[in-house]
């Protein structure tokens, strides 16, 4: 993935994050004042997204190192030797 894909994908990863955030305290919010069952699920729901972008922040640095960390792969030969 280039750099320009990393940071566009971490911009749109934030703006989710922030609205999945801000919709889930609206739900606790309106789960105290009015109550319901419906409000609770909606709060868990919105939990769950907000933490989808998180795993995409972590991921990429964990799994897709920008530069290799050891020197040259060595191959390894397929044909067997007597």
């Amino acid at each position: 993935m280039t750099r320009g894909w990393r940071i566009i994908m971490r911009v749109i990863c934030a703006i989710q994050l922030v609205i999945a955030i801000y919709s889930g305290f609206f739900s606790l919010a309106a789960l105290f004042t009015v109550g319901g069952v419906a409000y609770f699920v909606r709060a868990i729901a919105f939990a769950m997204i907000a933490a989808l972008p998180i795993r995409v922040f972590i991921i990429p640095g964990n799994n897709y190192p920008g530069k290799q960390l050891q020197g040259k792969e060595k191959k390894i030969s397929t044909a067997y030797s007597c």
